[in-house]
C-alpha cells in the first residue's frame, strides 16, 4: 500500500541519522538500501539544520545518499 507515496528519511532526527551518529554506517545503508527497494525513486534523504545539529552527521548523510544515487531534500521541521 505505498503506491504514489515518497519517503523522507527523517531528517537530523531520522534512524539514518543516528545510525550515523552511533557509528554504524553499514547499518545506516542497509536502512536505505530497503527503503530505496521499497520506494523506488520516490526515497528522498531528509536533511534538517536546526537547533543543534551535527555537522559531521550531515556530512555523511549527503556522502551516504551521492552513494546510493538518492536525491537530498531539506526540510525545517521547527
Amino acid at each position: 500500500h505505498h503506491d504514489g507515496l515518497i519517503v523522507l528519511t527523517g531528517g537530523a532526527d531520522g534512524h539514518v541519522a543516528r545510525l550515523l551518529a552511533a557509528g554504524r554506517a553499514a547499518s545506516a545503508t542497509r536502512f536505505l538500501n530497503v527503503l530505496q527497494a521499497t520506494f523506488a525513486n520516490r526515497c528522498y534523504v531528509e536533511l534538517t539544520r536546526h537547533g543543534e545539529w551535527n555537522k559531521a552527521v550531515d556530512q555523511q548523510t549527503i556522502a551516504l545518499a551521492h552513494d546510493l544515487n538518492l536525491p537530498v531534500v531539506a526540510t525545517n521541521n521547527c
